[in-house]
């Protein structure tokens, strides 16, 4: 279902594109690899674990490098770097630490928190501080909270802070941002200005841009970004994809959930208030078809290809001797859609070997029978939790 709504999405930019006699192949060819991004990680034909790592790396070693940009880069005082501009920064760093911190495990998960923290902190970029707080917010919620109980609470203190937002946007070290500020109300006057005469099927791909005293300006509002390029429809699609993404994976019974991926998406959410490029790029994309691959795996809804078979039984049979189950019916569940006692009759997806210990992010009592134990490759090449 998601795959064809995407497409949906996809199909519809570019109608809207015909429709304007707009051809941008760059952006179409862009937005199909966000697309096919969301498709293959949500089916399991991506290596979660390894994913997570390569991102992790990017971090650990862009962060650093980028340091000296604080001094001499074209934003002074501000963190920019191998990332372009501290709103981008603020941004990439906001939303794939959670992922990151979601999957790897060890010292290795805080270790890369605490370097995404501070590349945040070193932004200076008030969005991304906003969606820092929101992140920590949320994990020390949806722990202990049900997704609606968590929201009723959240949402009446969401819209306290929005109260406040005004009144400290050029507080403290934000003094001297009321040119810059100046700047962005142009840009979205220009921008209320082109929506009010955009058709509900938008003006087509990659016209997302205003002229401001001759000057031309991505938006800073990627849900008004989006509304400009495939109108409402477009819109609606998009949103609907991770509403229901996130629905399914954080209505799940407290032990399967993962509460970081929740708060990657919700940071990414919070960052395209602010932010142009948000929505139509590929990290929330990665972050979509994560919370989708974890939905798919609490369902049982995942299935090992042949060659994953051996690699499935081991990991599976591991975090139990682990003592990471504990749940009897979960149990089942995993074992089941690991190959441990068969596979479906009709499987419908593909399986990340890895996605079990992302899944069992909650240290539980249980117990494993030595003899169920698989024959498979050895320990050492195990992610041990």
């Amino acid at each position: 279902m998601v795959p064809v709504v995407l497409v949906a999405l996809w199909l519809e930019l570019v109608g809207s594109g015909l429709a304007n006699d707009v051809v941008n192949i760059r952006r179409l060819g862009h937005l199909a690899i966000a697309v096919a991004l969301v498709v293959v990680i949500g089916q399991g034909r991506v290596h979660l674990t390894s994913l997570a790592r390569g991102i992790g790396l990017g971090l650990a070693i862009g962060i650093p490098v980028s340091l000296p940009s604080i001094v001499t880069g074209g934003y002074p005082g501000r963190l920019t770097g191998l990332f372009g501009d501290p709103n981008g920064a603020g941004m990439l760093m906001v939303t794939m630490t959670p992922l990151v911190m979601g999957v790897v495990r060890g010292r290795w998960r805080w270790l890369v928190g605490l370097l995404g923290a501070g590349g945040v902190l070193l932004t200076f970029s008030r969005t991304s501080l906003l969606a820092l707080a929101f992140v920590v917010v949320w994990m020390l919620v949806a722990s202990r909270l049900s997704l609606w109980l968590g929201a009723a609470i959240l949402g009446p203190v969401a819209v306290l802070v929005a109260g406040q937002l005004e009144s400290l946007r050029l507080a403290g070290p934000f003094a001297a941002r009321q040119g810059s500020d100046l700047l962005r109300e142009r840009i979205a006057e220009a921008a209320a200005q082109m929506l009010e005469v955009t058709p509900w099927y938008g003006n087509g791909p990659g016209t997302a841009r205003v002229t401001v005293q001759n000057l031309t300006f991505f938006l800073h509002n990627s849900y008004d970004a989006v509304r400009l390029e495939g109108g409402w429809v477009a819109l609606v699609l998009l949103l609907s994809v991770a509403a229901f993404a996130l629905f399914r994976v954080a209505t799940s019974r407290h032990e399967v959930r993962n509460a970081w991926f929740e708060a990657a998406l919700g940071a990414s959410l919070i960052c395209a208030l602010n932010l142009g490029e948000v929505l139509f790029e590929l990290q929330f994309a990665t972050i979509v078809g994560v919370l989708y691959l974890l939905s798919a795996a609490q369902r049982g809804e995942l299935v090992p290809d042949e060659h994953q078979v051996q690699w499935a039984q081991y990991e599976t049979a591991f975090q139990l001797r682990a003592g990471r189950v504990g749940d009897d019916d979960f149990v089942t569940r995993i074992q089941q859609s690991e190959g441990l006692l068969g596979r479906p009759e009709e499987p419908s997806r593909t399986l990340d070997h890895d996605i079990a210990p992302v899944l069992l992010d909650h240290e539980t009592p249980s117990r494993l029978i030595e003899s169920e134990l698989p024959e498979g490759p050895p320990v050492s090449r195990l992610d041990t939790p």
